[in-house]
């Protein structure tokens, strides 16, 4: 279809029209405060398509309407900044744990919760690292590194959340949603508008209303088959890829925005042919069909993230439940001053 040149917020805006998404919403705020201006300037012409922009009370509020969508069998797009999630937890647990069904064409609708973190306090109150929060409500996520995965990987949140009936995050930060970049872009997706009547009299009340035991029974579906589900998905969509020399015994890992920075600092200084480098396109949870192969070439594996150890974590309770034995170093990393 061509190529633009688009901010972060405008990525993901055009990502979503060509994933086919029926109800954008959310709460405004930094990084992405701008998502909201600009589906506005369009509300009417997108309005016309069978899409609904609505900028809600709260995340919160947010989250309701997110669930009340896919009880409809609508695709929705939640946007919020960092803080946000933490409104909206209450909300999106109860709705991700809610099983509608209604399959159409072998998928159910799906529900993608994009937030902005912002790990360097530059236009937000707290530096809140939504990775924590993403495992706590039971939702992989994905972190996307470059322009062009910013934009392409929102139809793959929605296809892992179709294809699963569990929510899907999409988290960027500050730099990805404020910065940009040249892309290719295609088609936007046709959604279908028909009006649709809602009879709560068909409602599988045991597997949507989420009060005990139902909420019991929900938790053990969600553990033992749900989410499983979604690392088959993973291990289908291959999205890792591993750069450098694949006979060293040094590996690095990192994923988002900080990968692109630290493979460029080991380009420039001759570096990456003399380790192995891997980019992990989600850490919960991790592609373990393509991360452990990885594992078990190395004797050493540095782990570089923003902010607090959450990569370094998940992946040495990988290496723990595998058995493997190779030194990772972190947050605390080894020095000559011990």
């Amino acid at each position: 279809m061509g190529h633009k040149i688009l901010n972060g917020n405008e990525l993901l805006i055009q990502g979503a029209l060509e994933a086919g998404f029926h109800l954008y919403t959310g709460y405004p705020g930094s990084p992405l405060a701008d998502f909201f201006n600009i589906l506005y300037e369009e509300k009417e012409n997108l309005l016309k398509k069978g899409i609904r922009v609505v900028i809600a009370n709260s995340e919160a509020n947010a989250a309701a309407m997110a669930s009340g969508a896919k009880m409809a069998g609508q695709n929705v797009l939640v946007a919020m900044k960092s803080m946000g999630l933490h409104v909206a937890s209450d909300a999106l647990s109860v709705g991700n744990f809610a099983n509608p069904g209604g399959l159409v064409d072998g998928k159910h609708s799906g529900v993608v919760v994009a937030v902005g973190d912002d790990p360097w306090s530059i236009s937000t109150s707290t530096p809140a690292d939504s990775r924590y929060l993403f495992k706590h409500l039971h939702m992989p996520f994905l972190e996307p590194a470059t322009p062009q995965e910013l934009k392409d990987w929102m139809a793959i949140a929605l296809d892992i959340s179709q294809r699963s009936s569990v929510y899907t995050g999409f988290l960027l930060t500050t730099f990805m949603a404020e910065g940009g970049g040249r892309v290719e872009v295609g088609a936007e997706k046709v959604i279908d508008s028909t009006p649709v009547t809602l009879d709560p009299r068909q409602f599988n009340l045991s597997t949507n209303v989420m009060v005990p035991p139902n909420s019991l029974f929900a938790d053990k579906e969600m553990i033992l088959n749900r989410f499983p589900q979604i690392k088959k998905i993973l291990a289908e969509l291959n999205m890792d890829q591993t750069f450098g020399n694949k006979n060293s015994d040094v590996g690095i890992i990192s994923s988002g925005g900080v990968f692109e920075t630290l493979k460029q600092v080991l380009e420039e200084s001759n570096v990456i042919n003399e380790i192995q480098l891997y980019k992990a396109a989600t850490t919960y949870p991790f592609n373990e069909h393509q991360l452990l192969p990885f594992l078990k070439t190395i004797k050493h594996l540095i782990v570089v993230e923003e902010k607090r150890g959450f990569l370094e974590g998940e992946v040495k309770e990988l290496i723990n439940k595998h058995g493997l034995t190779l030194t990772v170093m972190g947050k605390e990393f080894k020095s000559d001053h011990g």
